[in-house]
């Protein structure tokens, strides 16, 4: 009966053993999935940051190419984030209103400004540069009648051989800044 006392006890601290043997395999597991997981958030929380940031300052120099690459890949790192799509967009839909402007499509243009301006939490850069842009084309919309009537005048002008008065109105006209 000892001996079976003894394998009992033996029996006991063997199962006991194997508990303890698997709290032990299940914690290492635990600490590196958690480390991975851990590791894994950090990195990603690095590279939105870093990708936010380089986005920044490619508004600041005006390169918004850049920006828009360095947001997007801020909303792929991070998804679903809401700073970065707005970030994004912003940036999307002033570089439209620039193209506009470019192709002389005002009306678009001014929609796509106003829509900059009134982005909340985005960049105040690119706020501060669209109501600049705005106050252009409002000056180049209220001036637009003016021109056409000089132009128009400059060609009568020319159409009846006064070249050098003609030439004076449009050169008035090419000198001004909304002008162009």
């Amino acid at each position: 009966m000892v001996k079976h006392g003894i394998i009992k006890q033996s029996t006991n601290g063997g199962v006991i053993l194997k508990k303890w043997m698997w709290v032990l395999v299940a914690a290492v597991i635990a600490i590196g999935v958690g480390g991975y997981t851990y590791s894994k958030h950090r990195e990603q929380t690095n590279a939105y940051t870093t990708a936010m940031r380089y986005g920044k300052l490619a508004i600041q120099d005006k390169n918004y190419s850049q920006a828009e690459s360095f947001f997007s890949r801020a909303t792929r790192t991070k998804a679903n984030d809401p700073v970065a799509q707005r970030y994004l967009t912003q940036t999307q839909t002033y570089v439209d209103g620039a193209n506009a402007i470019k192709e002389r499509q005002f009306s678009q243009a001014k929609t796509s400004f106003t829509t900059v301006t009134k982005t909340k939490n985005g960049s105040d850069v690119l706020v501060k540069r669209a109501k600049t842009e705005l106050k252009l084309i409002k000056r180049v919309v209220k001036k637009r009648a003016t021109y056409q009537k000089e132009y128009k005048k400059a060609l009568e002008l020319n159409q009846t051989n006064e070249f050098n008065e003609s030439n004076a109105v449009l050169t008035v006209l090419f000198q001004s800044k909304t002008f162009s």
